[in-house]
């Protein structure tokens, strides 16, 4: 019911299952489709009816914890900011220890900072060791996420403890001491602890880790990548330190939007682990896949997939993708319709999933069934993408719906601006799609026929017909 969005009947069945459950103490299975329930609303945006059930199960029982909290996440959600404030409040007021770093957490995710700091600095005051050692640590993290780095300094500097206390105290100060603009003194920090002895050994990888993560969120890309090729160097025979290099240089290169160096460090990964254990090379095929994809480079990205999947035959993710890649280029249409089924059968309520299965109607020319399943695909939250309304409007005006596609058109063209504004990375993935939306819409307003994407048939003919002439 779920899968077709008919959501009346699943809330109706998911209704009696917790009744069933509640009858036999399975808490399990009642925490199970209680967040079934839950999803009927939040799959389809319906957030607000979502959080009245959790008000009515919080009604019925106050010390429903997992109500609580997952009341507090939703709300955290719909950036009710007012509302988690003062439900945060009670809960950090009446909680124990097993639940404050979530809570916390949640706080600091809500940009609610200053309740998360009232809440920690009296927590040490009366705190064992123990706990001082966790709430120290989660207040230096505070202010250095805040902009706050010279306070996080000061308070680092003043924690005493033991062995164990000084070297969590020296990651501290390293990375508070980056994000401060001491990036020399902060990454001289990170290098002592990586050659200090009494340093575990397993603890180095973290501390690096740490280290290219501090200069990542500031800004520091090149140091960063420097830092990963020395780890490259200085690890030559570790494919799991090299790997943990690798991955973040072209996630870096991603970023900044320089796919052909992407591509390149991909390339030089790949080669690397031609013969490796399949836990070694099946990643950098991903990774290799991923800088193709964004490079534009389908085809290449499309055998990165098929690789891929020798080694993951049973992932639907890669069944999708690659399904999806092959009959958006007019390739392999039966193996492609094979794999996207399957990807659906794996995961019935994934949007991404839905929406290739309706793009291989459309290419395969059956527009009926291509737009039943783009139209429940952007019913879901995660289907209401830009790209799923392009499809739904080609598809729409193939079927004279000319209203439909129309608003459609538009549609993707608000996402695109919405959903794209602070993502650099997406508005240059977009940037081919706005253009052709635009040109659809500018060819119904003078009346033209817009190019919508034409069917395999449609498609080989052309090709054809090119040979020929």
């Amino acid at each position: 019911a779920m899968a077709t969005v008919r959501m009346d009947a699943a809330r109706d069945a998911l209704g009696r299952l917790i009744e069933q459950a509640r009858a036999g103490s399975d808490d399990r299975r009642v925490a199970a489709a209680r967040e079934m329930l839950l999803q009927t609303w939040l799959l389809i945006g319906e957030q607000d009816a979502a959080l009245a059930q959790l008000d009515r199960w919080i009604e019925q029982d106050p010390d429903d914890t997992w109500a609580r909290d997952r009341r507090l996440e939703l709300l955290g959600q719909m950036q009710r900011t007012e509302p988690l404030r003062e439900a945060l409040q009670a809960e950090l007021e009446r909680t124990d220890d097993d639940r404050r770093s979530d809570l916390i957490s949640l706080a600091t995710r809500a940009g609610l900072v200053d309740l998360a700091e009232q809440a920690l600095r009296g927590w040490l005051e009366d705190a064992s060791p123990m706990q001082r050692r966790r709430w120290t640590s989660m207040l230096v993290d505070l202010l250095v996420q805040s902009g706050r780095a010279p306070e996080a300094i000061k308070l680092a500097e003043s924690y005493q403890g033991g062995f164990e206390d000084g070297i969590l105290r020296r990651l501290w100060l390293a990375r508070a001491r980056v994000v401060a603009g001491q990036i020399d003194d902060g990454l001289s920090e990170f290098d002592a602890l990586m050659r200090d002895r009494l340093v575990p050994p397993e603890l180095r990888p973290t501390v690096w880790d740490q280290s290219v993560s501090v200069l990542i969120d500031g800004k520091h890309d090149d140091r960063a990548i420097q830092r990963c090729r020395a780890w490259l160097d200085a690890h030559r025979d570790d494919p799991a330190a090299r790997q943990a290099a690798w991955s973040r240089i072209v996630r870096i290169r991603i970023e900044q939007g320089r796919f052909d160096d992407a591509v390149e460090a991909a390339r030089a990964w790949l080669d690397e682990v031609e013969t490796a254990e399949p836990k070694y090379r099946y990643p950098a095929l991903r990774t290799w896949a991923a800088a193709l994809q964004a490079a534009g480079q389908e085809r290449a990205y499309a055998a990165a997939l098929a690789e891929a999947r020798y080694y993951q035959p049973d992932d639907p993710g890669i069944a999708n993708d690659l399904g999806y890649t092959w009959i958006d280029h007019g390739q392999h249409p039966d193996k492609a319709g094979e794999l996207i089924r399957r990807a659906v059968a794996a995961e019935p309520l994934n949007a991404a999933f839905i929406d290739s299965l309706g793009w291989y109607h459309y290419r395969t020319g059956r527009f009926e069934r291509a737009f039943a399943e783009l139209s429940r695909a952007v019913r879901f939250v995660e289907g209401r993408d830009p790209v799923v309304y392009d499809h739904l409007a080609d598809c729409a005006w193939r079927l004279g719906r000319r209203d439909e596609a129309r608003q459609a058109w538009q549609t993707a063209l608000e996402l695109i601006e919405t959903q794209g504004r602070d993502d650099p990375v997406r508005q240059r993935a977009w940037a081919p799609l706005r253009r052709r939306i635009r040109d659809k819409l500018e060819a119904l307003s003078a009346r033209r026929q817009p190019a919508v994407a034409p069917t395999l048939e449609e498609q080989h003919g052309t090709q054809a017909a090119s040979v020929r002439d």
